[in-house]
């Protein structure tokens, strides 16, 4: 939910919302193949920010699940 503020916190992030979501519910999802963070409302794309996703990696190849 996007107070009056305009402010959308992911993990401890903050960024700036458009007037348009203000007092609205959206939505983000985390491209990590782009690097990009989109923002949605009603189905509709709303904005793209740059989002640096972290180089590590974790090679789970010898665990047994």
């Amino acid at each position: 939910f996007i107070r009056s503020n305009r402010i959308l916190d992911i993990f401890g992030e903050k960024f700036a919302m458009p007037m348009e979501v203000e007092y609205e519910y959206v939505w983000a999802t985390i491209d990590t193949a782009e690097e990009k963070l989109n923002i949605y409302h009603d189905s509709k794309l709303v904005g793209q920010i740059h989002y640096s996703v972290p180089k590590t990696s974790l090679d789970l190849s010898n665990i047994d699940l």
